[in-house]
């Protein structure tokens, strides 16, 4: 079974706090088609899923682009399924209750679908079930803003937000095996 590799929303401990958080995921190999290659979110510590679709999680299969909410497919799907050396974007906002999900650089405007997790915190989520798959998560300047954050943040919203340094590989493979940046 595919291993489920996740880091935890910047939100904090209720999984929303502060509105929309985005990240931006290079695909840097790609190995072979399988249902079970997915990327997205999943929801709560105690999630149990081998892959991304199933229930407490929001994912886009690797392989078609398209995206399913709960376990259950949306009919949304990105114009093209993501290739090697792309960069998918994916802004979660738990206020909202939305995810939306682009390539970047693509003229298309992003995929929104609904998602209103019962559980938290919520944590960007792989699953790849074929061995050969590495992605790394990308820092966002976004994101550099927001952790730099005004001085009257809450401590503890800072502190769950982690700036990552660039181009660090958190995955590879469906066996489970981290790779050191």
């Amino acid at each position: 079974p595919p291993a489920v590799q996740h880091r935890r929303h910047p939100g904090g401990r209720g999984g929303g706090g502060g509105g929309a958080v985005r990240y931006r995921v290079r695909v840097d190999a790609v190995a072979g088609d399988d249902f079970c290659n997915h990327l997205g979110f999943i929801a709560g510590e105690g999630y149990k899923g081998s892959a991304l679709n199933s229930a407490q999680a929001w994912c886009i299969e690797m392989d078609t682009g398209k995206v399913s909410v709960d376990g259950r497919q949306t009919g949304a799907a990105l114009p093209a399924r993501p290739a090697q050396g792309d960069v998918v974007v994916l802004e979660l906002d738990l206020q909202q209750r939305q995810v939306s999900v682009s390539l970047e650089g693509s003229d298309v405007p992003p995929v929104t679908s609904s998602w209103s997790p019962s559980a938290s915190p919520v944590f960007l989520a792989a699953s790849f079930r074929r061995v050969g798959w590495q992605i790394s998560i990308l820092p966002d300047d976004a994101e550099a803003a927001r952790a730099a954050g005004p001085p009257e943040w809450a401590a503890e919203e800072r502190e769950g937000l982690a700036l990552l340094p660039p181009h660090q590989t958190l995955f590879s493979g469906g066996d489970g095996r981290r790779v050191a940046p």
